[in-house]
């Protein structure tokens, strides 16, 4: 046994949950030791809102997540904790960020105020039991803290790891990612941005409709208000179209009074526009109902390697309020490894911090 050393928690993933975990037990006094797959700590936390790090929401509510398994850890005091690593905050828009609105800030913070052990390139692919305790990575400790996330954003998914002790797995699919569309009307637009609402449809029904932006590609859209569609994609399939609003700010009879003479590019980019104006004739209505219900078919959810997160993973009914298994006393787990997914807005990276925070505090 590696030092003939046993620990209080052994955290597998040093990712936000897991530090998050290790640094609150290590504050009790208990003894830790972080192991990661990678060759560095934290990786997905540095690609977090694309580099500045959207750690959270300035309102957390249940309804951006999939399961009200959430509905009081994310009460937990994250911004607090972040305050105790000295991390200043600033929000934007409702998103909360680091106030250098640098991922690397948060990262060093962690590091900075883990003290005990931490290896990269430490690979867990089975955990034993030894007595009352667990063997895994060559380490011995009481508890264990399945950190692992899953395989979105070059992840591992490591959930396997508790089916042996009876847990069951939801398989992960891609969910806050770019959307692979139709693209007869789209052609052309890749990189192009637009402000606009998109209101995801089903069996010609309206599902959910949010604002924001737009990014045009080659094989669909991308940008903040298309990934966060996404999610409700990921979580049930089904053929869904989606209805661009491109100026959700104004009525039918507003834009109208524009386009009737000057045409779409009153609103939109040139080429936007000439798009506009082209679906319009096709489906035989006016440029202003176009430019307000601009209809992109097909929509489905990228590769999981453009994924930010991934739904699905250890079903929570497992799990109780502290993140310990209901099935295996000492088994704990935390993060995205868990079937919780969020929208996008922080709301993930949130629930990761929340959830290691709630272990730490429990690890006995």
């Amino acid at each position: 046994m590696e030092n003939e050393k046993i620990y209080d928690l052994i955290v597998i993933g040093g990712g936000a949950g897991g530090f998050a975990a290790a640094i609150t037990a290590s504050r009790r006094g208990k003894k830790v030791i972080v192991l990661e797959k990678e060759d560095k700590f934290c990786k997905k936390i540095l690609m977090s809102g694309n580099g500045k790090c959207n750690l959270g929401n300035t309102v957390m509510s249940v309804e951006r997540y999939n399961t009200e398994f959430v509905k009081d850890v994310i009460k937990t005091d994250v911004r607090g904790f972040f305050a105790t690593l000295g991390i200043a905050t600033r929000e934007t828009d409702g998103r909360v960020y680091p106030y250098s609105e640098s991922a690397l800030t948060v990262v060093n913070a962690l590091r900075k105020n883990y003290t005990q052990e931490a290896y990269t390139e430490r690979e867990v692919d089975e955990i034993c039991e030894y007595g009352d305790m667990y063997i895994c990575g060559g380490v011995t400790g009481r508890n264990v803290l399945l950190a692992t996330g899953s395989a979105a954003t070059k992840g591992t998914e490591s959930a396997f790891l508790y089916a042996k002790f009876g847990h069951k797995i939801k398989k992960f699919t891609p969910s806050l990612v770019p959307l692979k569309t139709d693209t007869a009307f789209i052609k052309g637009l890749s990189g192009i941005r637009a402000k606009c609402s998109v209101t995801l449809i089903s069996d010609g029904k309206e599902r959910v409709s949010r604002e924001g932006e737009l990014l045009f590609r080659e094989n669909g859209v991308s940008g903040i208000v298309s990934m966060s569609i996404s999610t409700f994609i990921a979580r049930k399939k089904g053929k869904y179209d989606l209805k661009i609003d491109f100026a959700p700010d104004k009525t039918e009879r507003e834009v109208a009074f524009f386009t009737e003479k000057y045409g779409a590019e009153s609103f939109l980019q040139k080429s936007v526009a000439q798009s506009v104006e082209k679906q319009a004739k096709a489906r035989g209505i006016s440029v202003s109902e176009a430019v307000k219900s601009f209809i992109i078919k097909d929509a489905e959810c990228g590769d999981m390697k453009q994924a930010q997160v991934a739904c699905g993973g250890l079903d929570v009914s497992d799990f109780d309020e502290n993140m310990q298994s209901k099935l295996k006393k000492g088994l704990y787990a935390c993060g995205e490894v868990l079937d919780v997914d969020g929208e996008c807005g922080g709301y993930n990276l949130h629930f990761a911090f929340a959830s290691g925070i709630r272990a730490g505090e429990s690890i006995c």
